[in-house]
């Protein structure tokens, strides 16, 4: 509907009419909701694409699945990675505050720690993480999973961890302020998140900021910052995957250091606020400049 607007507005301006720019952070048609919403919503896209100058996404991915279904031309994208303020997650945490964070949520010091941040809401992939819970809390004595974040299934999942009977092995936090965001990870050991829907989900660049490598499920654009030299890229939703992926990087503390170290040097330029700044600033100066 903004844009819509905005082309009702530029067709006021006249020759020095300003442009009509839109980024997508993630698309409203994706593979979990009725064929019917989607063909509304694609239809929806590529009569506003019609009245768009410039498209800017949040991962290349975006501008894939774009224009699969039709929706812009190639030469009208281009992609700005959502920047991260990155010295809060670059800077190290004393052995202090990490053993302090961890006793606030019951966990040993010795423990393995699986950090997922995300909504505890629908398609966020917190039953995957559950469903390995069961199967690597046998396989492993020391490891904890740290579910940071709120939402409407809350209550859902911890009676679903009552039921299971991993409350001692799952803890909840709560939705904690962002400064405490990098405290959280930089006191766990390994990033896992199973979104089955993402543009990019910034946690995995912030993970690797800290140091910490990421298990993800391959959706959207996860695969543009995980790969085998940052972390675990496994099918979406196969939870034999997710356990021997969590299972290969509990057991092996020198490839966590190594993946996390690599991640780290990979997505310091990518996701620096000054990069993002001068793409987009580039894309205002080309359409400001047109005849």
């Amino acid at each position: 509907m903004g844009r819509f607007a905005g082309w009702a507005l530029k067709g006021q301006w006249g020759k020095n009419a300003p442009a009509v720019v839109h980024t997508i952070h993630g698309l409203a048609f994706h593979p979990y909701q009725s064929g019917i919403l989607n063909t509304f919503y694609i239809a929806a896209e590529k009569s506003a694409a019609k009245r768009t100058d410039f498209f800017i996404s949040v991962a290349d991915a975006m501008t894939t699945q774009s224009l699969a279904a039709g929706v812009g031309r190639p030469e009208q994208y281009v992609t700005a990675y959502s920047a991260i303020e990155e010295d809060d997650f670059l800077r190290p945490i004393t052995s202090e505050q990490r053993a302090e964070f961890r006793r606030t949520y019951g966990i040993r010091e010795d423990a393995v720690v699986l950090v997922t941040i995300a909504r505890l809401f629908m398609l966020k992939g917190h039953d995957y993480i559950i469903e390995s819970a069961k199967l690597l809390s046998k396989r492993f004595e020391n490891c904890f999973w740290l579910f940071v974040g709120d939402g409407n299934l809350s209550e859902h999942y911890k009676t679903q961890v009552r039921g299971s009977g991993l409350e001692e092995r799952i803890k909840f936090t709560g939705l904690l302020p962002p400064s405490r965001i990098p405290l959280a990870i930089h006191s766990s050991d390994m990033l896992v998140h199973c979104s089955l829907r993402e543009g990019l989900a910034r946690t995995l660049p912030q993970a690797m900021l800290c140091g910490k490598p990421a298990i993800s499920f391959d959706v959207d654009g996860a695969r543009e910052v995980v790969n085998e030299n940052t972390g675990r890229l496994i099918e979406p939703k196969n939870i034999g995957q997710l356990v021997e992926a969590c299972a290969e990087l509990i057991e092996d503390e020198s490839l966590r250091r190594r993946l996390g170290e690599d991640g780290r040097e990979f997505v310091k330029e990518k996701f620096s606020p000054e990069r993002m700044v001068d793409t987009i600033e580039a894309v205002y100066r080309k359409l400001l400049q047109r005849e």
